[in-house]
């Protein structure tokens, strides 16, 4: 599922801005804003007296990070998406150089859902996409799971209708749960709370065409490489 970063131009549904926080059970820890215009997203994030933006654009193949304070940026090619392949239920089609073949349509934990082999370099996997979301609800590699999605209610978050999801996924041989707040329209968890007291959260959410200036590089912004 995606937060603020994985998948309707494609990864993204309607477009939005909004403030986001994140923090851990002692408090906030950091702040900033998203933007999403097309299927692409900008994120402004503050620390100390500096700003930290990035923007990642799918469609052109391209993850730009500025430097305000230096007035300068870094460019990084990131995996070129067409709009179909965003918007396609293939798990294939935004995986570079996979191959997929679809087997069944089935029951998972009460969800319809479509079951894929999935071959992505030299290792093999089988996956479970949500049918009306099209987001992984699980994946089971050399016969264990190591991801997976389990639907709990509907609820509503920061005047957003959305569905609460308890979320697995593994990390160092231990499942490690979360739960997700997921929201349908904008195609995005807008809150997600882990179970170490950490938590990312959108607030004050503004649907609407975003300026296309906020995904470009601004005027008499120098290119640097990353080892600058």
């Amino acid at each position: 599922m995606v937060y603020a970063a994985s998948a309707n131009s494609g990864w993204f549904g309607a477009d939005f801005s909004a403030q986001m926080i994140k923090g851990d059970k002692t408090g906030e820890s950091a702040n900033g804003t998203i933007y999403v215009s097309s299927g692409r997203m900008r994120t402004e994030m503050k620390s100390d007296d500096e700003t930290l933006v990035e923007i990642v654009d799918p469609i052109n193949g391209v993850s730009l990070l500025l430097d305000v304070k230096n007035h300068s940026y870094q460019e990084q090619a990131i995996p070129k998406l067409s709009n179909q392949s965003l918007q396609s239920k293939n798990p294939c089609d935004r995986i570079p150089d996979a191959k997929c073949r679809r087997l069944a349509d089935e029951m998972l934990k009460g969800r319809m859902a479509n079951k894929w082999h999935l071959s992505i370099a030299g290792g093999e996997r089988l996956q479970w996409n949500d049918a009306l979301h099209g987001f992984p609800l699980q994946v089971v590699e050399g016969g264990k799971v190591v991801m997976a999605m389990v639907y709990l209610a509907e609820e509503q978050v920061n005047g957003r209708k959305v569905e609460r999801w308890r979320a697995l996924q593994q990390k160092s041989n231990t499942l490690m749960e979360s739960e997700q707040w997921y929201d349908p329209e904008l195609n995005i968890a807008i809150r997600q709370r882990s179970q170490d007291g950490s938590y990312r959260e959108l607030r004050n959410i503004q649907l609407g065409e975003q300026s296309e200036s906020l995904f470009k590089v601004p005027p008499g912004y120098e290119r640097v490489d990353a080892n600058h």
